[in-house]
């Protein structure tokens, strides 16, 4: 299993789109309804990773039609990732950039993380490691913990559009 650090210095990938820097859209703290995910960003997973959104999607048959159109990346050596490696990773974080929310629709804890805070803190992202994924995947009821139930695999969400460097493209062929 590769490190953290390999796997930040490695290649990501989005599907469905072709990244345009200048059109991601700022993080939000406004959440999506009944769900842990903040509006805005760029989503992606590590091109290798054990469970990633392509594995998600094909599992779940979810418009398996966009992963045919994806953009490859690496993040900037710079960027400053906030990385949630574990249970224990998940309650720091909490503890420091969450507060509650009452809009738990059908999959949500009653607590959010606070990606504006996270971000002003100068991070340029999160980082949900596929160990981190697994151990905070169906987590709904902590003191100090929001759920990652809607996290769906090993994932990154980046705010900052300058630390990413597009490495290649696919136009929509079979890949």
């Amino acid at each position: 299993m590769k490190t953290i650090d390999e796997l930040l210095t490695g290649e990501f990938i989005t599907y469905g789109f072709h990244i345009d820097t200048a059109k991601i859209n700022s993080i939000s703290d406004d959440v999506w309804p009944g769900l842990e995910k903040p509006r805005g960003g760029l989503w992606a997973s590590p091109v290798n990773s054990i469970f990633g959104w392509k594995d998600w999607c094909e599992g779940e048959d979810f418009h398996t039609d966009r992963l045919k159109t994806w953009t490859k990346f690496k993040i900037s050596p710079e960027a400053k990732i906030l990385v949630i490696n574990s249970y224990n990773d998940l309650v720091e974080v909490a503890r420091k950039y969450s507060e509650r929310h009452f809009d738990l629709g059908s999959y949500g804890s009653d607590r959010v993380l606070k990606f504006v805070k996270i971000q002003e803190d100068g991070y340029s992202g999160v980082f949900l490691t596929y160990r981190g994924h697994r151990e905070n995947h169906f987590i709904y009821e902590s003191p100090v913990c929001c759920g990652l139930n809607t996290w769906d695999c090993e994932s990154i969400i980046l705010f900052n559009p300058e630390v990413i460097e597009i490495v290649e493209t696919s136009m929509g062929t079979d890949n």
